[in-house]
């Protein structure tokens, strides 16, 4: 069933305005921005961590891991 609904001046200004997720983007994007260089592992390691669970599409859970390559070592 196809429902239509109307698009309001109030629902584009509520979606400009930003979400309920501004927040932690930009918790993300300060601590990317405050380390850009990936020379330390522990760095690399908390940007993937959360950047990968924020976004559920962690780079460790890629499509094309088998038994022996689980995607641990990356």
């Amino acid at each position: 069933m196809l429902i239509r609904k109307g698009i309001k001046i109030q629902d584009i200004q509520k979606c400009i305005a930003g979400n309920g997720w501004s927040f932690g983007n930009e918790i993300l994007y300060e601590m990317c921005g405050k380390n850009r260089k990936h020379k330390n592992a522990d760095v690399v390691v908390g940007k993937v961590w959360l950047i990968g669970r924020s976004y559920a599409a962690s780079i460790e859970r890629r499509k094309n891991a088998s038994e022996i390559d689980s995607g641990d070592d990356f």
